[in-house]
């Protein structure tokens, strides 16, 4: 795939630069009107749970997911500086940011691919080096996941499965960590530390975007669940989610697994909804995300003379 991005690019000839971004800004178009399309079929769902606090909640949560881009881009830039790559951290940052929207295109990992295609014709990365990168990525972001499910275990009862879980899950992600630290190369371990760390504080920031946008739901009512347990129980379904490679971002395995497994009895649909607050939160905040650094972030750093492409 990443071939075949580049030699699109590579026909391009003289006129690449500008017919690219004028491809850009076609892209962002195409995945606007895919969320659109998202919206309206959900419109009958999300209409009842929107109220001005629903609102309120909705807007500071996309806030808060915009500024956990930043994170994620410079964990993966961690990642690339212990695979030898020598992109700098404003032009991995730029990378990152701008191939946001290609999240929307169907199939899951045409943002990665549109990242290593651009590392691969911009910056020369070999593709032997991205082979190993994406796989890197993938168990960063799965073993930072397993660490963080154990974040909130002092909020949940010890009797109850959702504990087991929680522990059992942290167990396999410290455990794959260490094994990773000891087979890192000497003085390399730093980039894979920092860049475990920033991921479990990327999935803990995830955590306490949900509480933002479910509690209004989950909070009230014979069941209410504390804020403290909503976010424990987020964490291990979503984690559930994400290792559950068929089903797209998630979909469905999350929401069933915090179905099963809250311990504060909460409504089926009030789970489902706090889900679709959640995925609606995050669709806002990665249009957030994305049009910030573009108009603003972006700017600022041609102004200062600062690279944003690899040399």
């Amino acid at each position: 795939m990443i071939e075949a991005f580049g030699r699109i690019r590579a026909r391009l000839g003289a006129q690449g630069p500008r017919l690219i971004a004028i491809t850009q800004r076609v892209f962002l178009v195409v995945a606007l009107v895919v969320i659109a399309i998202y919206l309206l079929r959900n419109a009958g769902a999300l209409r009842p749970l929107l109220s001005a606090r629903t609102a309120f909640a909705i807007a500071a949560a996309a806030v808060l997911l915009a500024l956990l881009h930043p994170l994620i881009g410079i964990a993966m830039f961690q990642l690339q500086r212990f695979f030898g790559i020598s992109i700098d951290l404003a032009a991995s940052l730029d990378i990152y940011m701008r191939r946001i929207p290609a999240r929307y295109i169907p199939g899951g990992v045409w943002h990665s691919v549109a990242r290593y295609a651009d590392m691969k014709f911009d910056a020369g990365v070999g593709g032997d080096r991205l082979r190993k990168l994406f796989l890197a990525e993938t168990a960063l972001v799965a073993t930072s996941g397993l660490v963080a499910s154990g974040v909130g275990l002092a909020a949940l009862p010890a009797d109850s499965p959702i504990f087991v879980f929680s522990g059992l899950q942290m167990a396999g992600g410290v455990a794959v960590a260490v094994v990773a630290l000891l087979l890192a190369r000497r003085g390399a371990w730093r980039r894979i530390v920092a860049a475990s760390l920033l991921m479990v504080l990327v999935w803990s920031g995830g955590a306490a975007t949900f509480v933002l946008v479910a509690s209004p739901l989950l909070d009230s009512g014979p069941s209410a669940c504390p804020a403290s347990a909503i976010s424990a129980t987020y964490l291990v379904a979503a984690v559930q989610g994400y290792l559950a490679i068929f089903a797209p971002q998630g979909w469905g395995v999350a929401e069933a697994s915090f179905a099963l497994l809250n311990t504060c009895t909460a409504p089926g649909p009030a789970i489902v909804g706090g889900f679709l607050l959640y995925r609606l939160s995050a669709i806002v905040g990665d249009v957030l995300g994305y049009a910030s650094w573009v108009a603003v972030a972006r700017r600022f750093l041609f102004r200062r003379g600062i690279q944003t492409r690899a040399d």
